[in-house]
């Protein structure tokens, strides 16, 4: 259809007044309509495609990128990437192009986080949460019919469920006794949270690696979780069905077509989503916006309003006095008890100006953990919530300094550590290697 839609105008193209629709060549990048695995085969990887199914039925789906002519003795630590809500795995995968597994070494390190690990010896696994567009299967309910049950999680589920799971999956099939867990936003946020949940992988997640986590969602101007709260009720009271995004954006050859001729629109979209103006590469709008799944169920919305509307710390789902009194065996939902995490290998990563984790979320950070930790400020001016993935620094402010904090452990082990609470800036005027 775009090939289609190209040969017709391309005559006329030179037309000053519909000069935009040269940006329908930008329909012809190679990593275009791809999907997970297909973007991985593309940077001549090789992929595994593994089915975790939790004790509730939920099947995920987990990615594993090979590398192919590195044998599996010679595999470094396994690493876990998770994304965060109405994401996918492909999120870790399209920032650039390049990433191939043969790109040499030592001369730059490249946009793609999970292209960039892989290529470095690093055992990537992605994970793609239930009920996402890569994760929507389950033993025994159809999301569609039986949309009423499919969609009652939230995130505590996930936490409980989904990410111990996946960790021990990692750990048997690896036979390793340790893993790396890097998680954006959400992502981050379940990993703390099963830290404090689950103490026995305080010994196993090392490092853990937070990126932009959201906490309290202290930096969202408060009008976007007032709207979003009310939508949420009044979705419910509407449908009743759990589920109130698509699995994508717009149909195919819609908002694709839109984002190649007027990326400046879909770029103004995806910052009033993510709360800041992130540092795009404009000529990958409509490969951004292909990114795989909006999908949520209707609690684990609500959970982000309520952690919002609680602004303190990260709570279990608020089902309300009576059902928490049954549930819980108080009238209040009981909060994530961060203090009890023990691990010392927590860095964290994060931005003043980043629209949806800012100094707020760290402050709470500093405050409840007991355990010294290394954050990495963003001093970049616009560093938004995307830019972890999408920026076009991240290659130099994020990947970089992932890659050199694993290679520390990897040569150091535990006398890498963090021993007090240590803050360092980064920035374009950054030198490596940090430490």
């Amino acid at each position: 259809m775009s090939k289609l839609v190209l040969k017709l105008i391309r005559p006329v193209a030179d037309m000053p007044i519909i000069n935009r629709l040269k940006g329908l060549e930008r329909l012809q990048d190679p990593d275009y309509g791809l999907e997970t695995e297909e973007l991985i085969l593309s940077r001549g990887f090789q992929v595994e495609n593994h089915y975790l199914v939790t004790k509730s039925g939920y099947i995920m789906h987990v990615y594993r990128i090979i590398h192919p002519i590195m044998k599996p003795h010679e595999r470094k630590k396994p690493i876990l990437l998770w994304h965060t809500v109405c994401t996918s795995s492909k999120f870790f995968l399209i920032n650039s192009p390049g990433g191939n597994f043969d790109d040499p070494k030592g001369k730059f390190v490249g946009n793609n986080m999970g292209f960039e690990l892989a290529r470095y010896g690093y055992d990537v696994w992605l994970i793609n949460s239930r009920g996402n567009f890569y994760s929507k299967n389950h033993s025994f309910l159809d999301p569609d019919k039986d949309y009423v049950r499919y969609w009652n999680f939230s995130m505590d589920e996930i936490i409980e469920e989904d990410g111990p799971l996946a960790v021990d999956y990692i750990l048997e099939k690896t036979n390793k006794t340790k893993l790396g867990f890097i998680g954006w936003s959400t992502g981050s946020t379940i990993g703390l949270c099963m830290l404090a949940q689950h103490p026995r992988f305080n010994d196993i997640i090392e490092p853990f690696i937070a990126l932009g986590p959201t906490m309290s969602f202290g930096g969202t101007y408060p009008n976007f979780f007032w709207h979003m709260n009310w939508f949420a009720k009044l979705h419910y009271n509407m449908r009743g069905d759990g589920n109130h995004l698509p699995d994508k954006l717009l149909p195919p050859y819609g908002i694709d077509i839109v984002c190649a001729v007027w990326p400046e629109v879909c770029a103004f979209t995806l910052d009033m989503m993510a709360g800041g103006n992130a540092n795009y590469n404009m000529s990958r709008m409509h490969i951004y916006t292909d990114f795989g799944s909006l999908s949520i169920s209707e609690k684990h919305l609500r959970d982000w309003t309520q952690q919002y509307m609680s602004g303190k710390t990260i709570r279990k789902f608020d089902y309300g006095p009576d059902e928490n009194l049954k549930r819980y065996g108080s009238k209040e939902a009981p909060v994530y008890p961060l203090q009890d995490i023990t691990s010392r290998a927590i860095y964290v990563f994060w931005s003043t100006r980043d629209g949806k984790s800012g100094p707020h979320d760290l402050d709470m950070l500093r405050s409840t953990l007991k355990v010294p930790f290394t954050e990495f400020h963003m001093k970049e001016p616009k560093w938004s919530h995307l830019d972890y993935v999408w920026g076009r620094q991240a290659r130099m402010l994020i990947n970089t300094p992932i890659i050199e904090i694993l290679n520390n452990i990897d040569i150091m082990g535990d006398e890498t550590f963090p021993r007090k609470w240590t803050r360092i800036e980064l920035g374009s005027d950054t030198v490596l290697p940090l430490y």
